[in-house]
């Protein structure tokens, strides 16, 4: 390489002075020559934010239609790697793709910021035994979990 290759290179790489101004001019020489080339103009723009995925828009609690049976369903489980989410449709759990989800009503509209969602999709024997476990050690009492 020559000097004065190199010396720009240095200049690019430690110069706090460096003009991001200028655009990439490469200059052939020849085909034993050396091709010196200026720096790239650096756009300022701000870098965009990823957006986030569809499937991390549902959360639990939203009311959610889904096709193409078009059935009512309530999000109990938020979405897997494979962009799965878990509804409860006429009480039943089942992970579907979002791409067949449609938001009905999100769950902010639905139910007061302390609501206890298990009330929803717990049943009445998981609650009294979660609570029973709570309170004190019952032989025998077992908290069943649907898929887990």
């Amino acid at each position: 390489m020559s000097a004065e290759l190199l010396e720009r290179a240095r200049e690019i790489t430690y110069s706090s002075s460096f003009d991001s101004g200028r655009s990439l001019k490469p200059a052939y020489r020849g085909a034993n020559e050396i091709m010196t080339v200026t720096a790239l103009k650096i756009d300022d723009a701000p870098i965009a934010e990823k957006p986030i995925p569809r499937s991390q828009t549902f959360n639990i609690g939203d009311s959610v239609t889904v096709y193409p049976q078009k059935v009512v369903g309530i999000v109990y489980k938020r979405a897997n790697d494979m962009g799965e989410i878990g509804i409860q449709v006429k009480g039943k759990k089942q992970m579907i793709n979002h791409k067949r989800i449609k938001l009905k009503v999100a769950a902010a509209e639905l139910y007061p910021d302390d609501y206890d969602m298990d009330i929803v999709f717990e049943s009445v024997e998981n609650r009294k035994a979660r609570a029973l476990m709570r309170k004190r050690h019952v032989d025998g009492n077992r908290v069943v979990v649907d898929g887990e």
